[in-house]
C-alpha cells in the first residue's frame, strides 16, 4: 500500500496513506497541504466523492427500523419484513404475526428445522458447501452440526445459558451454564431466502469524509449517509423461485457484536 511521497522541511516523509497522485505523479495523502498543486487536489476529491456516490445509495435514518440489541436482530428483521407483507404469508397465523417475539422465534425455529432437514444438501452460496460442513465453520464456538441443532432450538433473543440441576451434598443444586448465542449468520440468512423465496440484499451504512478523503462507516445517527451493497443472497442461484420484494437489512458493524437493522421501504 503506497504512503503520501510528502517531505517535511527537516527531511521527515509523510507516512499517511496515499488516497491519489498529484500532477508531478507521486503519490499524496488526504491532506491537502501536502498536494503541489491545489486545483489538482479539488479535482480528486470531487471526483473520489462522485465514484462514491454513483456505487451506493442514499437512505434517510427514518426509513431505517432500528431492533432489539439482543442477539435475535436478523430474526427480528425478518419479522418485520414479515408484517410489512402479511399478505404474502398466508400460512403464518395472523395472531402470530402480530406479535414480533413470538414471529422472531418462530422463524428461527422454522430455519433450524429446514436445515436439519436438508442437512446434505449443497448450497452453492455458502462456497459449494452443504449445511452440515458450513454451519461448524460459521459458528466456531460450535463443535459439531447436532450441537448446533440443539443449541438453536433455544430463541437467540433468551439469555444464553441454560439451568441444569446437579445433585451436592444431597441437595438439588440449580446453575446457569453458559450457551453459545444463536445470531442469524449467512448460513441462516441462506436458509431464510431460501425457505420462503426472497432474496437478502445486506448493505453497509457509509459516508465519504472529505476531510480525510475516505469512506467510513456510520450509524444511522450520522448525517449524508448512504448505503453501499456488502452481500445478497439470491434463491434463484440454488434454484428456487423468487418472486417477492427484497428483505433490505443494513449491517452495523460499529457495535460489540454485528447488529441488524431493518429498511422499510423498497430500494
Amino acid at each position: 500500500m503506497a504512503t503520501c511521497s510528502y517531505t517535511t522541511a527537516s527531511g521527515r516523509q509523510c507516512e499517511n496513506e496515499a488516497v491519489g497522485t498529484d500532477s508531478n505523479g507521486l503519490p499524496v495523502c488526504h491532506c491537502k497541504g501536502h498536494w503541489s498543486n491545489k486545483d489538482v487536489y479539488k479535482t480528486s476529491i470531487i471526483r473520489y466523492e462522485n465514484n462514491f456516490n454513483n456505487e451506493t445509495t442514499p437512505i434517510g435514518p427514518d426509513s431505517i427500523i432500528n431492533t432489539r440489541g439482543d442477539g435475535a436482530c436478523f430474526y427480528r428483521v425478518c419479522a418485520k419484513y414479515i408484517q410489512h407483507h402479511s399478505e404474502l404469508f398466508p400460512d403464518i397465523s395472523p395472531d402470530l404475526i402480530q406479535c414480533e417475539d413470538k414471529l422472531a422465534a418462530f422463524i428461527q425455529r422454522r430455519i433450524v428445522e429446514f436445515i436439519e432437514i436438508n442437512h446434505d444438501s449443497t448450497i452453492t452460496q455458502l462456497g459449494c458447501q452443504t449445511f452440515r460442513d458450513a454451519v461448524p465453520l460459521t459458528h466456531e464456538d460450535i463443535s459439531s452440526f447436532e450441537e448446533y441443532c440443539t443449541i438453536y432450538q433455544k430463541f437467540a433473543g433468551e439469555p444464553d445459558y441454560i439451568i441444569d440441576e446437579t445433585i451436592v451434598n444431597g441437595r438439588k443444586k440449580r446453575c446457569k451454564i453458559p450457551i453459545p448465542d444463536r445470531w442469524g449468520s449467512s448460513v441462516e440468512q441462506v436458509a431464510f431466502s431460501m425457505i420462503y423465496g426472497v432474496k437478502i440484499n445486506v448493505y453497509l451504512l457509509q459516508k465519504f469524509d472529505k476531510r480525510g478523503c475516505k469512506v467510513v462507516e456510520v450509524t444511522k445517527r450520522a448525517k449524508d449517509i448512504r448505503l453501499k451493497l456488502f452481500q445478497q443472497l439470491n434463491p434463484e442461484i440454488e434454484g428456487l423461485e423468487c418472486d417477492i420484494p427484497p428483505l433490505n437489512i443494513i449491517l452495523e458493524k460499529q457495535a460489540t457484536m454485528p447488529h441488524y437493522l431493518y429498511i422499510g421501504h423498497d430500494i
